[in-house]
């Protein structure tokens, strides 16, 4: 792992008839974890629309993985989806 790609946790939330992740504009400080996030928000709205239900979603650990050095010139957002 490296310094400049931390760590992130978040908790997934259903309120008003729209599922939440918590993202965080890059003028803020988000970062890469958005990706990630908007990518789960949009297979819970796809697969959940209704919210939370007794047949999930339950929960997920995941690892982002890559082998695209920093600076090679290619968006974290190509990158991720090259996977």
């Amino acid at each position: 792992m490296l310094p400049s790609f931390p760590a992130s946790e978040f908790e997934l939330t259903y309120a008003g008839g729209k599922w939440d992740a918590g993202l965080v504009p890059p003028k803020e400080g988000g970062g890469w974890e958005n990706y990630v996030k908007v990518a789960i928000l949009e297979c819970l709205a796809n697969f959940f629309p209704a919210g939370p239900t007794d047949k999930g979603p339950v929960g997920l650990d995941l690892l982002v993985s890559g082998t695209v050095p920093p600076g090679a010139g290619l968006s974290v957002s190509a990158a991720l989806s090259l996977i």
